[in-house]
């Protein structure tokens, strides 16, 4: 039986952050308190909760996906098993993440289209040896390997 991966999605810059790492770091704790998450989505083609925006006229937009690739050195993902990793509800109370930080971020992921029934997680740095990373959207419009 095949393992389902869930997927870290990331622009050109923060992929290479995290190559140079060696692992995929909890982002940034909610301002309120709790603890800082590794997420992962089950989206299989990019979680729109990791697009960027630009500003365009002084009026802000989400970057479509050519964009991204083109300006932030191309598209990522990282592959980890969804075994082991804990889902929305559950990460959300391992994180000890208020009930207003919980909704403050479902309310902006409901603005871009994302899901939080698609999210999942974990507390600590994922090593990088313990994924599969792929480049998205690349010039030859295939899925590469790192």
């Amino acid at each position: 039986m095949t393992q389902q991966l869930v997927w870290r999605y990331a622009v050109g810059i923060r992929a290479w952050d995290i190559r140079y790492a060696g692992a995929i770091r909890p982002a940034t704790a909610p301002q309120d308190g709790g603890r800082a998450v590794v997420w992962f989505s089950a989206r299989q083609d990019w979680e729109p909760t990791a697009s960027k925006t630009v500003v365009v006229d002084d009026v802000y937009r989400a970057m479509t996906i050519p964009e991204m690739a083109d300006l932030t050195g191309g598209l990522w993902r990282f592959g980890h098993p969804r075994q082991g990793l804990l889902g929305w509800r559950s990460l959300r109370y391992a994180a000890h993440m208020s009930g207003e930080a919980a909704l403050r971020l479902l309310v902006a992921a409901n603005k871009v289209g994302a899901e939080a029934a698609l999210w999942f997680g974990c507390l600590d740095p994922v090593p990088l040896n313990a994924c599969t990373v792929q480049r998205l959207h690349d010039p030859e419009g295939e899925l590469t390997a790192w």
